[in-house]
């Protein structure tokens, strides 16, 4: 049984708006008001209150790409796309990053609305619908995007100043300030080799 750790951080490859500031460092300047955001930590409460630790595991049999991910009590199936763009019937690891990127921009959306309707600073039936789409631009040939976009989409009658608060809160979902290299202390990799596929669970 070999084993290896190690690193990995620095910037990313993602050509972001620059937000240079930790996610933590952010919240504290939103609770100051600063950047419109004032109250987003106790807009936070809901999430700080659970268990904001998160964990996949992916496995394979070969080396066909088909991969079984297991994640918050789902299973989802991932393959990589073919090269003659056929219809594909499993998304790629980038469009789960994707997925994750767009359902917490979503969810943080949602969690700074709940606040503001909490505070009085917006009418409940106000936010009827929130749509998030996120893409990423790669040159043919690559496999590292150069961008990553995001297009928010919201339905409602909202005000100016309504609106101004729920981009602001857009920028504090913690998936864009992972991808964006926030992760403090980096990525630790851990490599085992082992004799029985069994060892693996242990």
């Amino acid at each position: 049984k070999a084993m290896l750790r190690g690193v990995s951080g620095g910037a990313t490859s993602f050509k972001a708006e620059s937000m240079q500031r930790t996610m933590a460092s952010l919240i504290n300047a939103a609770s100051r008001g600063i950047g419109g955001c004032a109250g987003l930590r106790e807009g936070l409460g809901g999430w700080q209150k659970r268990s904001a630790s998160s964990s996949a595991k992916s496995s394979c049999n070969g080396i066909d790409f088909s991969t079984r991910i297991e994640a918050g009590g789902a299973v989802i199936h991932s393959n990589m796309p073919d090269d003659d763009n056929s219809i594909r019937t499993s998304p790629s690891p980038k469009d789960l990053v994707m997925a994750g990127l767009a359902a917490c921009t979503s969810m943080t959306l949602q969690t700074r609305a709940r606040t503001m309707i909490d505070s009085g600073k917006m009418e409940r039936d106000s936010l009827k619908r929130i749509e998030v789409h996120a893409y990423d631009t790669t040159p043919q040939g690559k496999h590292m995007p150069t961008r990553v976009n995001l297009k928010i989409c919201m339905t409602g009658s909202l005000t100016a100043a309504q609106r101004r608060q729920l981009f602001a809160a857009a920028e504090m979902c913690p998936v864009k300030q992972m991808l964006k290299g926030q992760v403090e202390e980096g990525i630790e990799v851990e490599l085992a080799v082992l004799e029985d596929e069994l060892e693996c669970n242990s």
